[in-house]
């Protein structure tokens, strides 16, 4: 018997057909081979994301008093305990102070570093800041962890109310005005050259007598004593100050260019033309460190 080859064989199908007159030759299907460079994909799992392996909490907050006034000083405890599986990171936790709970916007006070924790392990913190100026009511001292690894979370807030300062107990011998500097912060205690630094002070007359139309000058100088060598900074003005009153002046300068790299004082320097009689006027300056540095 002939045989005849496969590959002969779908040509002999299709001329038979025609040859009977039956119309189009039927479709012949032959295996489609997979071209190499098309690879079946296999698919794949979702990947889960790494769950946390510790977990930093607060477990107990307090204050030495819930009712602190602006300028008191406030010392701060947290305990903290690694609840996680792993030892924590090293970190920080930041304090701050704001109207309403977890507020990242909230004003910095204090921080403190945390070395790693073990699992299970404890660390009790202590914080200490002076009170900035706000407005009396509730406000929160809010905790935030801030881990090295990159983590970061609130672990703790304690409510204080915070209320009006005492009032001052004026000395007999008081009876003229009497101006102080209550309390002074520089926003940077080093800059460089042309950097701009803030002034905030307290100012207060802890005399008897209204002291008026008060004049504030801020000055760089190179010890804690006005002279004339001092270079002037800026200047503020106070309406008026009634017996034991005090307000909070607020002032900037930047850095001169032309001033040598060192250690210097900002000096707040209270009615510096001796406009108001005053009690005591040996008291009407307040120096505050700071340091100029050279640009890299």
């Amino acid at each position: 018997m002939m045989r005849i080859s496969t590959h002969l064989f779908p040509l002999f199908v299709s001329l038979a057909w025609c040859i009977s007159g039956c119309g189009q030759p039927p479709h012949v299907f032959e295996e489609e081979t997979p071209h190499p460079t098309q690879a079946r994909q296999q698919p794949t799992e979702p990947t889960q994301p790494d769950e946390e392996t510790f977990n930093i909490q607060c477990e107990t907050l307090h204050t030495n008093t819930d009712h602190p006034y602006p300028g008191q000083k406030v010392t701060f405890s947290a305990q903290l305990r690694n609840a996680g599986e792993t030892p924590s990171s090293p970190g920080k936790l930041v304090y701050r102070l704001s109207t309403h709970r977890f507020d990242r916007q909230g004003r910095y006070l204090n921080h403190d570093l945390i070395p790693a924790l073990p699992e299970g392990g404890q660390s009790t913190q202590f914080a200490h800041f002076t009170l900035p100026h706000t407005t009396p009511g509730r406000h929160y001292i809010s905790v935030r962890w801030e881990g090295q690894d990159g983590s970061s979370r609130w672990v703790g807030i304690h409510p204080i109310t915070v209320t009006e300062p005492p009032p001052l107990q004026l000395p007999p011998q008081a009876q003229k005005a009497d101006l102080i500097v209550e309390q002074s912060l520089l926003s940077r205690r080093q800059a460089q050259y042309a950097e701009h630094v803030s002034i905030t002070s307290n100012i207060r007359n802890i005399g008897k007598e209204e002291a008026s139309k008060v004049r504030v000058r801020y000055y760089l100088s190179r010890d804690h004593i006005l002279s004339s060598s001092d270079r002037y900074l800026s200047y503020d003005t106070i309406k008026s100050l009634k017996g034991g009153q005090f307000c909070t002046k607020q002032a900037g300068f930047h850095v001169p260019h032309n001033q040598l790299p060192g250690d210097y004082f900002v000096l707040i320097v209270i009615d510096p033309l001796e406009k108001n009689d005053e009690f005591n006027k040996k008291n009407n300056i307040k120096a505050l460190p700071f340091s100029i540095h050279r640009q890299p």
